[in-house]
């Protein structure tokens, strides 16, 4: 019944791979295994995705060594066990296989000296030339990439600078016109200040010479005033009208005969 419960167990592991070899430990509850187990941690361990290794041997319950020790099963310190009964290594399957009390375990363990032969690393080499490639592959395409994108740049920057050229062109232009303007407007705020003055100079000239009567002449400043206008009103009445004074005021004639 143990052979057959043995045979299915071996018989349900993927075939024996190079370095890797199969322990069957006796086993007496009464006096245990006569080995420990430790964590693996090291690269090779995460590799082949295993969580333990062979630590060391230890005296069986009653002082004497184990089997595991007389027949020196594991072969180094830091072998990993890989498979336990044809399952993979869990917190709990030490215990299903204590409990199974079929008087043995079986393990599948991989030799940590195991040097490789030729063809496995060929085969090593083969499969690290071919990620190689696949990933030299993978950057060349990321390379072009950065190439495509870097002239698309390139493009957009002159494109960039020459709307910036045209820009600040615009800006120089816009620029000299707000100068001409500004000097028009000035231009003609002076003049029309001038044109203000002059007309607030005619209006005072207006208030101090007066304003006529109905029907009078219009009331011209002095500076309207021509020759032949003085003389008319010197023969009127005077000369005061033509030296500033009111139309009103007429002075009366003096006989001299």
């Amino acid at each position: 019944m143990a052979s057959a419960v043995l045979a299915d167990s071996i018989s349900s592991l993927p075939p024996v791979k190079e370095g890797e070899y199969d322990v069957i430990v006796p086993y007496d509850k009464k006096k245990g295994f006569g080995f420990l187990w430790m964590d693996a941690t090291c690269s090779l361990a995460k590799k082949k995705n295993a969580k333990y290794a062979f630590s060391s041997y230890i005296p069986l319950k009653d002082g004497t060594q184990g089997p595991a020790q007389l027949a020196n099963l594991f072969r180094n310190k830091g072998d990993l066990i890989l498979y336990q009964d044809g399952e993979s290594i869990t917190p709990g399957s030490f215990s299903r296989s204590v409990s199974s009390n079929r008087g043995f375990i079986q393990y599948r363990i991989y030799d940590i000296k195991h040097v490789p032969s030729f063809a496995e690393q060929q085969k090593q080499l083969q499969t690290l030339l071919h990620y190689h490639n696949k990933r030299y592959a993978a950057l060349e395409k990321e390379s072009n990439d950065h190439k495509a994108k870097y002239v698309a740049l390139d493009e957009e920057s002159k494109q960039h600078k020459a709307a910036f050229q045209e820009k600040k062109a615009l800006a120089k232009a816009c620029a000299e016109e707000t100068e001409k303007l500004q000097k028009e407007l000035k231009s003609l705020t002076l003049n029309q200040a001038n044109a203000l003055e002059e007309e607030a100079r005619k209006l005072r000239t207006i208030d101090l010479t007066g304003s006529g009567s109905s029907g009078d002449m219009p009331i011209l400043g002095a500076s309207s005033i021509t020759p032949t206008m003085k003389q008319e009103r010197q023969e009127e009445g005077g000369s005061d009208y033509a030296n500033g004074g009111s139309s009103s005021t007429k002075r009366p004639r003096v006989s001299t005969g």
